[in-house]
């Protein structure tokens, strides 16, 4: 099994439990899911390298579930709305992640290529 590969497992495995959350979320969960998700949520993007759009998308992910937990039961928003952007941010956090194994794979091979040119 090669580094990507294991790399590319234990974002899966993020992703899956994180989805698992979010669903419980979606169903109707409360504060020990938007909890878990928070602990995951920087588990996740501590995985790869530090990466900006990442972070952003994991604070936009809480942030819109947050809102999904808190603020189901307030007329200030219709819950569809909160839903979808939920979902959005969901989706846009998935991206990020899968792009960090590509990230993260590209480096790795850049410095390949540099030592080998070091070294030659």
């Amino acid at each position: 099994m090669t580094i990507d590969t294991t790399f590319r497992q234990m974002i899966d495995e993020q992703l899956q439990t994180i989805g698992r959350v979010l669903s419980g979320i979606e169903r109707g969960g409360g504060v020990v899911h938007l909890r878990n998700l928070g602990l995951l949520l920087i588990e996740a993007t501590g995985l790869p390298e530090r990466n900006p759009g990442l972070v952003a998308a994991a604070d936009d992910l809480y942030a819109a579930a947050e809102a999904v937990v808190r603020n189901s039961h307030k007329g200030a928003q219709p819950i569809v709305r909160k839903l979808r952007l939920f979902r959005e941010a969901h989706e846009r956090f998935s991206s990020r992640m899968s792009g960090a194994v590509t990230q993260n794979r590209q480096e790795r091979l850049h410095s390949l290529e540099a030592a080998t040119l070091q070294a030659a």
